[in-house]
């Protein structure tokens, strides 16, 4: 039986309906939601549920809102998930908008689902996101490269598995060349002190959106051919 991906849902209380809706397409998905409303039994150490569910998780979905801000637990999972997951484990943050609350100054350039409009609006960004991480009914059709080469490879792969190899073969040298061939800007100017897993997840997301994704893996192949390597 292969195991389920698993998303910790960080939020505030007084968000939890979106929050529930987001579980339950999670859900659809094959993708099981952590949040502690459901999660957390009477008598459980609190911080070691929340410890041992952010260690299990491969992405991490922070519920940001003028609730969110005012929350030590919420902050207290946010400072967790970036500064002690995201570079040495499999975890993706992703910054769920729910108001025109500020991000922390870390997450401001990173890409987000945006929920403020409406809640079905929000929901299709999520179905799109996870589609191109390989889950759902919405998954894309992959680039049409010919060939048995390096692009043909990387351009088969869902967002996750690309962004787990990069992760585990890319040295930050390796990040700034490629964003620089990709977005023809500087990575330490557009993304400053991030962490190369971030970088990494950031640099798929921000191709993807910006209709890209052909020039990263071309920029993949001509600097590292061994990443379609298995």
């Amino acid at each position: 039986m292969v195991n389920k991906r698993k998303a910790f849902l960080s939020h505030n209380s007084n968000d939890r309906l979106t929050v529930e809706k987001v579980a339950t397409e999670l859900r659809a998905m094959a993708i099981e939601p952590w949040f502690y409303e459901d999660d957390i039994r009477p008598g459980d150490s609190i911080p070691h549920k929340l410890d041992q569910a952010l260690a299990q998780a491969d992405y991490f979905l922070l519920f940001w809102s003028a609730n969110a801000v005012n929350s030590r637990w919420v902050r207290a999972e946010y400072d967790a998930a970036f500064f002690r997951r995201a570079d040495e484990e499999s975890v993706l943050i992703v910054p769920v908008l729910l108001d025109n609350t500020e991000l922390p100054p870390l997450l401001r350039a990173i890409s987000n689902l945006d929920f403020r409009q409406s809640i079905r609006a929000g929901i299709s960004q999520l179905r799109r996101f996870f589609g191109r991480e390989g889950f759902g009914p919405e998954q894309p059709p992959r680039l049409l490269i010919r060939g048995p080469g390096c692009e043909q490879k990387l351009a088969a792969l869902p967002n996750r598995e690309l962004r787990l190899r990069l992760k585990a073969r890319f040295n930050m040298s390796d990040v700034r060349e490629v964003w620089i061939d990709t977005f023809n800007s500087s990575l330490d100017n557009d993304l400053p002190g991030m962490p190369i897993g971030v970088a990494v997840g950031e640099m798929i997301l921000r191709a993807d959106q910006r209709r890209v994704r052909q020039d990263l893996i071309h920029s993949i192949c001509a600097n590292r051919p061994d990443v379609a390597n298995n």
